[in-house]
């Protein structure tokens, strides 16, 4: 049956989402607070192109085959 492997990556998926959102205003400040005064911006602005590379891009390819995979037969 398709629609349980459905529920279980939903629950997987807001569970990650969750635990991601909770960590993103102290990675920031954990930023701000690590380079000198005159480079915050740059750090800010390399992580943020840093994170769409390795993170923004790759990320819907990689559900899309776990969501095709997750169910074989479609109806």
């Amino acid at each position: 049956d398709c629609s349980s492997a459905s529920v279980l990556y939903f629950i997987v998926f807001i569970l990650i989402v969750f635990l991601h959102s909770t960590t993103d205003v102290g990675c920031m400040l954990l930023t701000l607070r690590c380079v000198e005064e005159q480079e915050k911006a740059m750090a800010l602005g390399f992580i943020q192109v840093a994170i769409s590379l390795f993170a923004n891009v790759p990320c819907p390819i990689v559900f899309g085959s776990l969501i095709d995979a997750a169910c074989i037969h479609w109806a």
